[in-house]
């Protein structure tokens, strides 16, 4: 049977429209599911790497009575010592190398680190300081059971989080704002939400928050002296 010129004519340009339309739509609902398991990922990678850097920091005290001192943030990964504690810096980014952890976190930032600087000196420097009620001083810890943090971190709210902490570490999340890379640049701060600019200037307090929001996107992990001294008494690093 013979066509018509009807039956023979193609798609017209709405018709394509309507094509189109529809195409976009479904790709943008499956794209949509996508970005957000890639965000799961990425908290769930980062949160991992804070969880090895916390206990690999525990495990530095435990072998060694003190703190690691951070590493240069703005030293490329290139460059030689980078990733090494640099003695005397108080606030820094974590030593990956001399800790054998991960430089970065899921969004390519280095985890910003700061640690009490009575308690990363060395051992031999004799430092302690306790209070009167504390008279022990430790032969293989350079603080001693008494001793107490000098950092701060507090909620987005405004509240008190954990006092009296020895050492903070940073990462900068997603946005990465105040972050510093891996060739030792660091991104603008500018568009910070005021928590996250507390957490890059390396002063306490810092700003912890269970969610994001507001613009706040940062991991604030911190080490409790609690649970760091009831391991260094069991190890016999204290009292």
């Amino acid at each position: 049977m013979t066509k018509t010129p009807a039956q023979n004519k193609g798609f017209t340009l709405i018709e394509l429209a309507v094509v189109l339309v529809i195409l976009g739509l479904l790709l943008g609902g499956l794209l949509m599911p996508l970005a957000a398991r890639m965000d799961i990922l990425q908290y769930n990678e980062t949160r991992q790497k804070l969880a090895l850097i916390r206990e690999a920091i525990n495990g530095f005290v435990l072998a060694n009575g003190r703190f690691p001192c951070p590493a240069s943030p703005a030293t490329p990964s290139s460059a030689a010592g980078s990733g090494t504690e640099n003695y005397g810096l108080a606030a820094g980014v974590v030593p990956w190398v001399t800790l054998g952890t991960p430089e970065l976190d899921a969004w390519g930032g280095r985890f910003s680190y700061a640690v009490t600087a009575s308690m990363q000196d060395e051992i031999s420097a004799n430092t302690v300081t306790p209070p009167a009620s504390c008279t022990t001083i430790p032969a293989s810890a350079s603080f001693a059971l008494c001793s107490a943090g000098s950092l701060t971190v507090n909620s987005t709210a405004g509240g008190s989080v954990a006092l009296q902490v020895p050492a903070v570490v940073i990462s900068h999340g997603k946005n990465g704002l105040g972050a510093y890379r891996d060739d030792g640049s660091q991104l603008s701060s500018a568009g910070a939400s005021a928590g996250e600019l507390q957490n890059t200037d390396g002063g306490s307090p810092f700003v912890y928050g269970e969610t994001v929001q507001n613009g706040y996107d940062d991991f604030v992990e911190w080490i409790s002296l609690n649970v760091l001294f009831n391991r260094m008494v069991s190890a016999g690093r204290l009292p």
